[in-house]
């Protein structure tokens, strides 16, 4: 089975070499190249855009730094200052947590700019008194709207979860990348004694912040490509794990299925003395542009059980940056929140005993 995996993992590798301006997935022995990597999201307050070097082994910092902001062809922005290691990320991050490298060498430039569907933009850097220079351009993608979200309950092998159906209608005549995201939020409530008084207050927090939870996607014919696997297929396929597709197998109005863990299963009482607990969920709907896509649909792959960093072939993963390396990426969502309240503890805990 083992060589069914490689196999397949060479065949799907090959899809990418077709992609243009790749960045090499071995850069050691090569002359550092300016690297530029940026995800903006048009939703968001402000992004980060993130520069470093490659380097023989590890990234390199980079210098003197200015990068350029043009809109439709117009300078709109200047950055020459990096924000500290340890600033804030921008709420976008929490969506694009793994495809971004957080090396301390990575200079991060925030930019508090708005962006509209179909806006071209071009992202231009300069490095170390002008040694380096790259630059990307692509056009904001327009956001699709969410009709209707429904959910329902189910129990499978003893276990419960809950069934997401989210529906939309594709923009017809286009060629459109989308990615399907949900987002948990939860609430923690509990009764707090003051010391020396008898006053009982109920205090909330947020103590696991937004977290993106995984999504079982293997029933939908889209998210899978216009093909669910089966027990039977000799060739695994890799693991859609960022929920992303594209329009080819949509006709106008369509509802995506997916599942996740019911969480009101997870939750037991503490010392903390959690007397309830309430959830949040948001389904992210979002457009990406064609080069985003084609990014994550690698890290799709290098994440997938079918591949093996020892023997499987290696990815190179799509870039559109001129001059340098990386990628540059847009995207635009819309949402929907639903919400389980009320969940009670389980006191017993999952192990049978007292907390």
């Amino acid at each position: 089975m083992k060589t069914y995996n490689i196999l397949y993992t060479a065949i799907i590798a090959l899809i990418f070499t077709s992609c243009e301006n790749e960045i090499p997935f071995n850069v050691k022995g090569r002359n550092p190249k300016l690297t530029l990597n940026a995800i903006i999201d048009i939703n968001s307050e402000w992004n980060y855009i993130f520069l470093s070097k490659t380097g023989k082994d590890d990234i390199d910092s980079v210098y003197n730094a200015t990068i350029n902001i043009y809109i439709n062809d117009e300078l709109k922005e200047q950055l020459t200052k990096a924000a500290p290691p340890d600033s804030v990320l921008n709420p976008v991050d929490s969506l694009y947590y793994e495809v971004y490298d957080y090396n301390y060498k990575n200079k991060k430039y925030r930019t508090d700019l708005s962006f509209r569907p179909g806006d071209k933009v071009r992202i231009e850097a300069f490095a170390d008194d002008n040694k380096y220079h790259a630059w990307a351009e692509d056009v904001v993608p327009k956001p699709i709207e969410i009709e209707k979200i429904d959910t329902m309950s189910f129990v499978k092998d003893r276990s419960t979860y809950i069934r997401l159906r989210t529906t939309f209608t594709d923009f017809p005549n286009e060629k459109n990348f989308y990615r399907l995201a949900l987002v948990q939020k939860t609430i923690y409530h509990r009764n707090t004694k003051e010391e020396d008084t008898e006053d009982i207050y109920t205090h909330s927090y947020n103590r696991d912040g937004e977290n993106v939870i995984f999504m079982d996607i293997s029933q939908d014919i889209v998210l899978n490509d216009g093909r669910v696997s089966t027990d039977s297929d000799i060739f695994p396929k890799a693991e859609n794990s960022y929920a992303i597709f594209n329009d080819t197998h949509l006709n106008g109005t369509y509802t995506m299925t997916t599942s996740f863990d019911n969480p009101s299963d997870y939750y037991m009482g503490s010392n903390s003395r959690i007397d309830s607990i309430s959830i949040d969920f948001t389904v992210h709907l979002i457009s990406i542009t064609e080069m985003l896509y084609y990014y994550m649909k690698a890290l799709n792959l290098t994440s997938s059980d079918s591949y093996d960093e020892y023997f499987s072939m290696p990815v190179s993963y799509p870039s559109n940056v001129q001059g340098g390396v990386g990628f540059v990426g847009f995207s635009a969502d819309t949402y929907k929140t639903f919400s389980i309240p009320n969940i009670v503890p389980n006191t017993t805990g999952w192990y049978g005993y007292d907390q």
